[in-house]
Formats: structure tokens, sequence, C-alpha cells
């Protein structure tokens, strides 16, 4: 079965019936509906009127209709919206934000309230004569499977809802002229979808082009940079209203005129990669601003530490010969086993699989490329699939110059792409290093998944967890535990669910953090049982050891080892730059953390790693670049609450009282139950003194002290 690939993390989902509103309607709800201004809305027919004519509206778009009417009397959270919509399936938060968005442009933006930080509530006011005995009008499913649970083996697919076209929706300043904007597109490969008056929709194949024609209509275009205003979304997202309608309404636009001139839908944004194809800025309801441009520098930009003077490489994504898009996410496989063999040495500086994974599928020079992931070494090759065996091409290039260093071919039974070990990858890591710097790669054994699939598919669970929204780390929980009962003696599946139980002590989800902290604990030592010179499994076992038992001394140990083993551990380097921090040594702490950056620049997880280097510049005393990093943090992810901690100290530290207090009305917003005893109780900066300076810093902002 298989996976279809772009440039985006995979998101998979279950191949099941949505069991949502599949009971077969009784005559109470084949009659009864809900009335309120010029709408009627038909559970039992699936029908939503406008004025007695069927309102066009998807299938998830209705049963999020249905399911907030139901509960109109409370808030709804987005957890529980997902579970009763999407049930069964692992799909992205982003897209609730979609089917929200829609039935605003249908209902108008009064019907549904968003309540910050917990969910949202239907307010449309009824028809009195509908207000009465409406519960059964609305059949609520009586299933609901998880991941997991209704197979011994997971077969997935790719959620493809919002695959296929890109639209550019376009409303021009009353100088331009639509034909011109219309001959400049078409050069970036778009076709007219329809044009009225000021207002132009633009059909193109990637989002990328449609990207580049909005740069050049508003950097490159005087008549048009004055005052359009364009939207990018995918076409399956209009939900039968034309491209000509949507041009004024669609995400929100009304409601978002000082912001970017460019705004992107969130499954739009979701198949882009920031910092690569755009900035992107996340605003109001999950709707995208387009921010600055490619290669464009910003002041939170971190160079690699000047101590590392290592040549540094990076391998991309490999592409299949074959012209249709179809495999199982390969080229992503063959490159992260590849990745992991070239890192058991010390003699390479070598990039994140989680970085490089941004350029595949993308096209970029080598001088791009090497700017983005901060690498003069480029390795990229092909593969062909010649029954049960594999033929894959290497090359390696030196991005300064364009000049091809070597290239390869090698052949091995398919399997062989699963070991770091196997001849097959010891063949290209050897060449790869050989031509390089001429010297031999050190290699350890590393147990691994038991086929291709359940690889793609720790990929997958480990981009779900990084995104730090519940429902996604749900999902991934699933999928580790899944991948554990495959796999008992692989040692990732073991390590990443070690994360997992700590993320929830971390993030303020636990129900019983000393539950999900044994547990975290539990994990690292069963995956260092199966391997104990496991760079990953020690770095886990440092974390809970930094933030769970709150020794990060002995943090720093389980990191300084699994760095001797795997120096290109960004994880390890990062975690110890925060154990650091805590202990007081935030210069030190911040120099690890610029090398873990360093090592990923592209990471999906970049909101973390800035995070971490705003605390160590915190604790360094460096309350301005604490800020900084902390507000490059809230670019990428707006809901990090240890970010908003960071960001309200380090005010409160400069004597900016008002910023710090609006900082921590957010702070408080985000995680309500945050006092100053509790945050000095559980901070793994007691010893240092630390936490009781950052409690009083806290305090002065507004948080409560009990």
């Amino acid at each position: 079965m298989a996976f279809k690939r772009s440039g985006l993390p995979l998101n998979f989902v279950k191949q099941m019936p949505d069991p949502a509103f599949e009971r077969t309607p009784g005559p109470s709800t084949m009659h009864q509906g809900l009335r309120f201004g010029r709408f009627e809305l038909r559970p039992g027919h699936r029908q939503l009127l406008e004025g007695g004519v069927v309102a066009p509206l998807g299938a998830r778009a209705f049963d999020t209709l249905c399911h907030l009417a139901l509960h109109r009397d409370r808030v709804v959270t987005r957890s529980e919206l997902l579970d009763t919509v999407w049930a069964g399936l692992v799909v992205e938060e982003n897209n609730l934000s979609v089917q929200i968005s829609t039935l605003r442009r249908v209902l108008g933006e009064a019907s549904i309230v968003t309540v910050p930080g917990k969910g949202y509530q239907f307010t449309a006011p009824l028809d009195d004569e509908a207000a009465a005995d409406t519960a059964e009008s609305f059949p609520e499913a009586d299933k609901r499977v998880s991941l997991g649970a209704a197979s011994a083996d997971l077969d997935l697919a790719v959620d493809a809802t919002l695959d296929g076209p890109t639209l550019l929706l376009l409303t021009l300043p009353s100088a331009s002229e639509p034909a011109h904007v219309v001959r400049i597109a078409r050069e970036h490969g778009a076709t007219l979808d329809a044009a009225e008056g000021l207002r132009v929709a633009l059909r193109f194949v990637q989002p990328q082009s449609a990207l580049a024609c909005a740069r050049r209509l508003i950097a490159g275009d005087g008549a048009v940079a004055a005052s359009a205003r364009i939207s990018i979304c995918h076409a399956q997202e209009l939900l039968g209203r034309t491209a000509l309608d949507a041009t004024s309404s669609l995400m929100v636009m009304d409601g978002l005129r000082d912001r970017p001139q460019t705004l992107l839908s969130p499954s739009l944004a979701g198949a882009l990669v920031d910092g690569v194809d755009a900035q992107l800025e996340n605003l109001e309801e999950g709707v995208f601003g387009l921010g600055a441009w490619p290669g464009t520098k910003t002041q939170d930009s971190l160079a690699p530490p000047a101590n590392d003077d290592r040549p540094a490489i990076a391998v991309l994504p490999f592409q299949d010969y074959r012209p249709a898009d179809i495999g199982l996410g390969l080229g992503d496989v063959i490159a992260d086993q590849l990745i992991a063999s070239l890192s058991a040495g010390r003699d390479l500086r070598v990039i994140s699989r989680l970085s490089t994974r941004a350029f595949g599928g993308r096209t970029a020079s080598l001088a791009q490329m090497a700017q983005q992931l901060q690498a003069r070494y480029i390795a990229s090759g092909r593969f062909r699939e010649e029954g049960a065996r594999i033929v894959v091409d290497v090359e390696l290039a030196d991005a300064t110059d364009g000049t091809v260093l070597w290239t390869h071919v090698a052949s091995d039974d398919a399997q062989a792409v699963l070991q770091p070990d196997s001849l097959l990858m010891m063949e290209l890591s050897t060449g790869l290093t050989q031509a390089v710097m001429v010297s031999e790669v050190r290699r350890q054994p590393i147990h691994t998944m038991p086929n291709i699939r359940s690889q793609a598919l720790l990929l997958a669970a480990i981009d779900l967890m990084f995104r730090l929204a519940p429902q996604d780390a749900k999902r991934a929980k699933d999928v580790l535990d899944d991948l554990h009962q495959r796999a008992p003696r692989s040692v990732a599946p073991l390590a990443w669910l070690s994360r997992w139980h700590l993320f929830r002590v971390v993030q303020g989800w636990a129900v019983r953090p000393d539950e999900d902290g044994l547990l975290a604990l539990g994990y690292a030592e069963r995956a260092l049982s199966i391997e104990p010179r496991s760079s990953l499994a020690l770095t886990m076992l440092g974390n809970v050891h930094t933030n769970y038992r709150r020794d990060p001394e002995g943090g720093c140990r389980l990191y300084d080892q699994a760095l001797e083993i795997n120096p290109n551990e960004s994880i390890a380097w990062l975690q110890k730059g925060n154990a650091l921090s805590f202990l007081g040594d935030g210069r030190e702490g911040m120099l690890c953390v610029a090398r873990a950056i360093s090592l990923s620049p592209l990471d999906p997880a970049r909101h973390f790693y800035r995070c971490l280097h705003a605390g160590a510049a915190l604790s360094a005393g460096e309350y301005e670049q604490a800020v900084a990093s902390a507000r490059e943090s809230l670019r990428l992810n707006r809901d990090h609450v240890s970010t908003h901690r960071v960001l309200t100290i380090a005010l409160s530290l400069l004597g900016r009282t008002e910023e710090a207090r609006r900082a921590a009305v957010v702070l408080m917003r985000l995680e309500p139950t945050l006092t100053v005893s509790g945050f000095v109780g559980r901070s793994p900066g007691s010893r240092s003194g630390l936490a009781s300076r950052f409690g009083e810093a806290l305090q002065q902002a507004g948080v409560p002290l009990n």
C-alpha cells in the first residue's frame, strides 16, 4: 500500500469508515431540526438550508456544526470535536480550523465564537419554535475506534482530504489591470479560474508556484504592491463556494485587514516549510500570514559554534526513478538510515534528518540549501526497486561551487535500507566520508524497525508529537505503542515513548505527573537494557533526570555519555543546554543549544529549540536575547506554554512591567492552574536559586502565589 509523498511530514489516517453520523435516522430525526436566522439545520437529512435552499457544506463541516449545535449550552473543546468528527483517524489539528473557518463563512462570523485555550461555542440565536426538544435531532456516533485497536496490523494511508490544485485569490487595488496580473500569473504556470472586476482567482498545480507568483506581484509589481489582498488555499477548501465569492471572505480576511497582505489557509501553510518556502506567521484562528521571503536574514539567526570546525554534510531524501508519485516514503527512509550511519562517526557534522526532509520534493539551488541547512556538502540520490533488491545512485556535491565530488551506484537486498550498519549503508557512508575528508566513519549497532512501513510510521509519530497539540500527542502515542508491540526489541519506540510521557509532565497535561514520570523513566531504562550504547536512549534518560527527578547534574552526565557515542545527536546537545541553564551556567547552555540548532536548523520542533535558547539566555542574565528568542519561538508556535513563561519572566526582570503583565495574561489563559509556588516547587532550577528569582518575577507580573 502506497503513501502519497509531498514536502510535508506524512499525515497518517486509519483505513476505516467514519463512524460519526452513520446511524439511519429515526422518525424524530427526519422531521425535527434547528432554525436560526435564515438557516435550518436538518441532521436527519444531513442538510443545512439557507432560505430554503441547500447550502453547500462538506461532510466534516456539517458534522462539526451538528456537534456544536447539540452542545450549544457549553464550550466544546478542540479535542472533543476531533474525537467526534474524525473518530478513529489521525489528522492534523489544523483540519478543525479549516472547518470552523468554513462554517463562519457560511453562517457569519458571530455564529461560532472562540474561547481561547478551551475551544468553540455555537452562539447563533435560535428561533423560539425551534428551541425545544432538539436533542433527538442530533444522533451522536455510538462507536469510537482508537488507532491501533481495530487490527493487529496497521494498514495506513495518507489523508488526501485537501490534496490537489492550489488557488490564489486576489482582490486588486483600483489602479491595477487584471489582465496584467493574469499575464504575470501565467508565467508562473497558473491558469485563470475566474475573474470579475478587480477580483481574480488563479489555479496552480503546486503551492510553491502560487507563492512565487504572490511574491512577484507584491514585491516586484508597483501597480499591485500598494494595497492588493491575496489569500492562498487548496481548491477543496471552497466547499462549493465559487472562487470569486471567496476572494473577500476566505480565511476571515475582513477581520485581518491590518495583517500581512498575503494570507494562507491552515492546510496550505501545513504544506510549506517555514524558512524554506517562506517565513510564516501564525495569526488568530490558525490563519497564517506571509512574512519575509526565503533567504531573508532574521535577527535571531544563529551561526554554528565557532569551536566546531568539522565539515558539515546534509543528506537529502532520495528520489524515486519512477515518474509516478508513489511509494512508501522509501527515499526518506534511505536518507534517514544513511544519516544514522554517518552520525556514528566523529569527523563530520551531520545535519539532522528532521531538517533535510524539508527539501524533499522541493526545487532549490545548492547555494540555497547550503544557506538554509548551514552545510557545505550536499548528498542526494535516486533509487529504483528491482524485484527484492534496491539500486541506489548517490551523489555528493560541494555547495560552494556546485562541483560534484563523488558519485556511486550500489545495490543490495531492499531490507538493507533499514540497517545503518548494512553493507549497503556502510558502502555509501564510507564513500561519502572519504570524499569529504578521506577518513572512515565509526559505526555502532542500532536495533532497527522490522520493515520500511514501520520506520516511516516512527518518523510520522515523532512529527506528530513535536507539534505539542494534545490531539496530535494522543495519535503519536497510539502509533508508538503499536510499533513497540510489533518490534519489542527496537530501541527507538521505547525511547520516544519515554519522551512522550515526559512531555505530558512538562506541558502540564498529566493528571498524575508522578505516574507519567515513572513511566518515562521505565521506558528509557528498558531501551538502554536492549542497547546500552544508544545515544537516543541515553538522551531520553537524561531528560527524565533533568525534568522529572530535578537532577540536572545527573542529566548532564547522561547527555555527555550520549554525545561521546554520537556527537551529532542534536537532541542531546539541546537538552544538555537546558540542564546547564537550570544549573545556572546559562552561557554554556546557550552554546550547547546553538550547536543543537546548527545540527538541525530546520527542525519541525524549532519553536522548542528557540524556547530553550531563550531559557539559557534567561539563566545567563541576557534578558533582551531571552525576549528575542522567545518571540521567535512564539512566531512558530503561539501556544507553547513554556515559551510564554520565559517571555513573562524576561520582561519582568527587564522592568518592562506593563509588557510583562500582558504576557502573564496570555500565559494564565494557556495555563490557568499556574502558581508561583507550583512553578518553584517543580522547577529543576531550585538548587541554583534560579527558580526562586524567576518565581518572584512571575509574581510581579501578576501570576498568583498559590
